[in-house]
């Protein structure tokens, strides 16, 4: 059987830059599909995508809210299949959600995980989707001057973009 999660996204000071890798347990899950519309993120440098050699979606994206994000919404949906029974997890890691201050300043964030526990699976002869991988971005800005163009760049453009 196939089964669906939520990340949300919860903050009560506003926000402009999420990143993360949701690293999934391989041994029961199998990747099948990512959804983002209607996600408050609107601008992607990294679209949500699995990467399968890090059993992972990854994703790092802006807000162009004039004052950013405060609120709870859904960020994305994941689509997995089960593939045995047992107990698992989904992880949240390498996360930052900056702030809509004009520093790229790191914002509180309260990360929970997923446990799950799997029982009864039924066999299903369908065939799995393919995962994709992620792609390069293709434009870039130092907008912070310190030689990279990282998440911190982002922030700052969209805390910038309204002024």
């Amino acid at each position: 059987d196939t089964f669906t999660t939520n990340l949300m996204l919860e903050s009560n000071s506003p926000i402009n830059a999420v990143q993360a890798e949701i690293k999934i347990d391989p041994n029961l899950l199998e990747f099948v599909s990512v959804s983002y519309e209607n996600s408050p993120m609107d601008l992607w440098i990294n679209e949500p995508v699995y990467q399968a050699e890090k059993n992972a979606v990854i994703f790092v994206g802006g807000i162009t809210r004039p004052n950013g994000f405060t609120g709870q919404e859904k960020l994305m949906s994941m689509t997995f299949k089960a593939k045995e029974n047992g107990s698992g997890w989904i992880e949240i890691m390498n996360s930052s959600v900056l702030k809509h201050d004009g520093t790229g300043a790191d914002a509180e964030a309260k990360i929970v995980n997923a446990e799950y526990k799997i029982n009864d699976l039924v066999e299903n002869n369908s065939q799995p989707a393919t995962p994709t991988e992620n792609p390069k971005p293709k434009y870039g800005a130092d907008l912070n001057g310190d030689g990279k163009f990282n998440l911190t760049d982002v922030s700052l453009f969209f805390s910038n973009l309204f002024k």
